[in-house]
């Protein structure tokens, strides 16, 4: 027995998850993505370029399709200010936010890239 998909079904977009973490930039061009998923830690470790100083999100909204994807090594660009940030990595997950204050003191978004490694514990 056949199963056609509606054009509705076809078109839908993937159901996705989310959680709640944090994000710091302590050293310079060095920032770490940290969630708490089902128990288990994942934190993403990058770096970013150009190079902004020091800020923190917290709460961090963790964008993903399938815990999957929080795995390897990854590339990702974003934006980063002046109130709030989106960096997307290259296989779709989003991590965004609202900046805390003091912190990242910057007229217009600062568009960054850079690489990552997730850390599953």
């Amino acid at each position: 027995m056949h199963h056609l998909l509606s054009e509705r079904e076809k078109n839908k977009a993937p159901e996705t998850s989310t959680a709640k973490g944090s994000l710091s930039c302590i050293i310079p061009g060095k920032l770490i993505a940290a969630f708490l998923i089902d128990g288990t830690s994942y934190t993403y470790n990058m770096t970013i370029n150009p190079v902004v100083r020091g800020f923190k999100s917290d709460p961090a909204t963790l964008t993903y399709e399938d815990l999957n994807q929080l795995d390897f090594n990854r590339s990702h660009n974003g934006k980063i200010g002046p109130g709030a940030y989106k960096i997307q990595l290259d296989n779709g997950v989003v991590i965004e936010g609202d900046l805390e204050f003091p912190g990242l003191d910057v007229e217009f978004p600062v568009v960054v890239e850079g690489t990552g490694a997730w850390e599953v514990k």
